[in-house]
């Protein structure tokens, strides 16, 4: 990732912050939509799932330009979702949320260079999770 596309990240995360519920809401809505299946995955209550991933979220997004540190954030995180019965294919699915979402909550801030930052982002988490994920 460029500095310009950390700062695009950054900036927009920032923007989100307030509703960190309605953005997380909206990704688990679309993600479970995208994969019904992947429901059986989650807890009933998904209140304190949904302030855990923007918590995480915002750990990566502050770690990101730190790469030894994000690295490390995101490789503890992919084997915590190993565990939980995380596969390849609920990666992309949840980048596919994930990106619906800010979509849907930057609205016109959610520019295609936007955009390609946090694609650029979480293809980076993904992969790091992966990784870990196959070593644990």
């Amino acid at each position: 990732m460029t500095p310009e596309q950390i700062r695009l990240v950054r900036d927009s995360f920032t923007s989100i912050k307030p509703i960190a519920d309605e953005v997380a809401s909206t990704m688990y809505t679309g993600l479970f939509a995208r994969d019904p299946a992947a429901r059986a995955l989650f807890p009933a209550d998904m209140a304190a799932l949904r302030a855990r991933f923007m918590t995480e979220l915002e750990a990566i997004v502050t770690a990101i330009e730190d790469f030894p540190a994000f690295l490390t954030r995101a490789g503890q995180l992919g084997a915590r979702h190993a565990a939980h019965g995380a596969r390849p294919e609920h990666y992309r699915l949840m980048g596919e949320a994930l990106l619906a979402a800010l979509a849907q909550h930057l609205g016109p801030r959610m520019t295609p260079e936007v955009e390609e930052a946090w694609r650029r982002a979480f293809r980076l988490v993904a992969e790091a999770m992966m990784l870990s994920a196959a070593d644990a």
